[in-house]
């Protein structure tokens, strides 16, 4: 169990923080802080336990213990980096795994000016790097049996982990709602609660706004990759947005959360019914280039009509995309985006921000 005591002034009350939809993660208050429980595996199964302490300011503390707010954080991943971006926080951040997919410019310029360092690549933490930041916490991401042999070999370190599970979230407001945790772990819990109340309303309106509709289109989404399909299960996180958004998926049947694989005949069998396609490969930013990978994707009639729209609309030159970093923290955009394309007279505005359709060029 890893300790993190938190530095408060003498009699501090403790506030609440409550998780409304995400299902990985719970705060219990406790007379001197908070027990942090995060399920990496699954909801039945044995959580990782955390203790956070929020002691006095003015007492000696043991040496196991921290004191945020922490100035000095490692991420590994770099779809994290969104959550310290939305509460301003990106100067407690002292270095990253990896720049190769960064988009965002404020962290482009943090790197670029040795403020925030790289320290690693391909996901990767460099050990010897690691060891010279010192960081007072490196916030990882679960992945079963790596972290707890990383976790363990840190410690011989004298370097703290804490394994995030927000992506294995399935509601897109879980997802954001992890910001509460970073809140917590900067001192800006009020601010990470604001937003995620005001993202929140948004997305349920737009939920709301979609109820009563009818007419909904039949979706499916990605694209072969080593000649699997894989199509999101029916409880995954992007299945719940093309719910949410006033559609039905077409792979609905497949019950449970993650991708199942499939054939490109079993895809075409319920595709060839598909009003639109989502997510190809991201890599393809037209039609002709989708078409070039392989000509068989004409056979599916919504490629012929304008159906096909890709999560490109914020790429770099680098190939980050603010899809997946950016918009873990707007789930309530993303949603208004798939509002749009499948209900283009619904919402006033019909500009779209994380996505554009793929056409055939000249």
């Amino acid at each position: 169990m890893l300790v993190v005591m938190l530095s408060g002034s003498e009699g501090s009350d403790v506030c609440e923080i409550e998780f409304k939809y995400a299902e990985r993660i719970k705060l219990n208050k406790t007379e001197a802080g908070y027990e942090l429980f995060i399920w990496p595996k699954g909801l039945d199964a044995t959580p990782v336990k955390t203790a956070i302490h929020l002691v006095s300011a003015n007492r000696v503390e043991s040496p196991v213990g921290l004191r945020p707010p922490f100035q000095k954080l490692v991420l590994r991943s770099t779809t994290h980096l969104a959550y310290f971006e939305a509460l301003d926080a990106l100067d407690h951040v002292q270095g990253i795994s990896d720049d190769s997919y960064v988009f965002s410019d404020k962290v482009k310029t943090l790197m670029r000016t040795k403020k925030m360092l790289v320290l690693g690549q391909n996901m990767k933490l460099d050990e010897e790097r690691l060891i010279a930041c010192s960081p007072d916490l490196i916030l990882d991401y679960v992945v079963e049996g790596d972290l707890e042999k990383d976790t363990q070999r840190r410690e011989r370190w004298g370097l703290k982990t804490l394994g995030l599970a927000a992506y294995l979230e399935t509601h897109p407001l879980g997802r954001l709602e992890w910001i509460k945790l970073i809140g917590l772990l900067v001192g800006k819990v009020d601010e990470a609660k604001a937003i995620f109340e005001q993202k929140a309303k948004r997305y349920l309106e737009l939920v709301e706004l979609v109820k009563a509709i009818k007419n909904r289109p039949k979706v499916f989404c990605n694209s072969p990759f080593g000649g699997v399909w894989y199509m999101p299960r029916a409880n995954s996180y992007f299945a719940k947005f093309i719910q949410d958004s006033g559609a039905n998926y077409l792979f609905d049947e497949l019950k449970g959360t993650g991708a199942e694989g499939l054939s490109f005949e079993v895809v075409l069998s319920k595709g060839m019914a598909a009003d639109f396609w989502l997510n190809p490969l991201m890599q393809w930013r037209t039609l002709n280039e989708l078409l070039a990978a392989d000509e068989r994707y004409r056979l599916f009639p919504c490629v012929n009509k304008d159906g096909v729209f890709s999560n490109i609309g914020r790429v770099n030159e680098l190939g980050g995309n603010d899809f997946y970093e950016s918009g873990v923290v707007c789930p309530d955009v993303m949603l208004e985006d798939l509002i749009k394309i499948f209900h283009p007279k619904l919402l006033e505005n019909d500009s779209l921000f994380y996505y554009r359709p793929l056409k055939i060029t000249k």
